[in-house]
This record gives C-alpha cells, structure tokens and sequence, in this order.
C-alpha cells in the first residue's frame, strides 16, 4: 500500500497526507521525503515533518477537526475515531459539548484528542483536566494530540 503512495502523482498523494494532517506545510514536508519504502519509513517522514512545524501550522491542522461530538461526514477519517463518542450516554455527551464550547471561548479553537480508543468518559477527563493549562501548555497538548492522531491515521491507511 506504500509502494501505491509512493508512485501516486504528487498532487493525489498530498491530498492524501493533507487529509491525514491538515497542515500544508507537514503534508509538502512529507512529499519532500517521498518514496517512504515501509510504514517504518513513512512513520520516521511523519515525525521529522511534524519537528518543523510552528505554532500557525498546528491551528491550521487543528481546523480540519470537527468538534468531539459534532457528527463528521461518515467517509472522513475524523467519523470511525469519534464513533466511540458519539455512542455516549446523554449526561455525558451534553457536558463534553457544554466544555467544548468553554474550551473554544478560552483557547479560540477546537479541544483536540485523539478519540479512538477512550472512552466517552475519558475524554471528558481530558477535557476538564486540560481546560486549567495556561495557552503554551495546552498548545503543546493538543499538537501532542494532533501528532498522535496523524499517526494512528497513517497506520490505519497504510498498515499491511
């Protein structure tokens, strides 16, 4: 499946990285280290790409997230992660997306974690605990977050 990236006119194969990290610039990172040759190969790309990007790149990848909780079109990637979330019960869903807006007001962006594999009730944790960082830290957090995301979406497009 690699093999298939790497050979891909570069237009086709970019739409495919953007889509797995909204950055521009990681995704044309990403295209300068083309051919990947194994997962190993792409996953080392992903990672020297996200080491340079800045703090503009990290929101413009964060945009191309739909809120926790907000229904994502089902052919995205961002549908199958949230499918947990979305499955919540009804208290615990309607405090996420209270918190949600809380979090917009006082970071101006969307809360950002990697939904797969945690529950409805830890991300809500998450989403308490990280609503007390200071700007810098919850920055890092979330392209921790972001970087975390883009991998396991590599994985799921790419693994054998």
């Amino acid at each position: 499946m690699i093999d298939q990236l790497d050979e891909m006119p570069a237009h086709a194969a970019e739409a495919i990285l953007l889509n797995v990290c909204g950055s521009a610039r990681w995704s044309r990172a990403m295209m300068t280290r083309r051919p990947f040759g194994d997962l190993n190969g792409l996953r080392s790309a992903a990672a020297a790409s996200f080491d340079h990007l800045d703090e503009t790149d990290w929101l413009e990848a964060f945009r191309a997230h739909p809120r926790i909780g907000e229904v994502a079109p089902a052919e995205s990637l961002a549908a199958s992660e949230q499918r947990a979330i979305v499955d919540a019960l009804g208290a615990t869903m309607a405090r996420i997306i209270e918190l949600n807006q809380v979090y917009d007001a006082r970071f101006g962006r969307i809360f950002l974690i990697r939904a797969a594999g945690r529950t409805s009730a830890e991300i809500l944790r998450e989403l308490e605990r990280r609503l007390i960082n200071d700007d810098a830290t919850e920055l890092g957090e979330a392209a921790r977050e972001q970087r975390e995301i883009s991998l396991r979406r590599l994985e799921t497009l790419f693994s054998p």
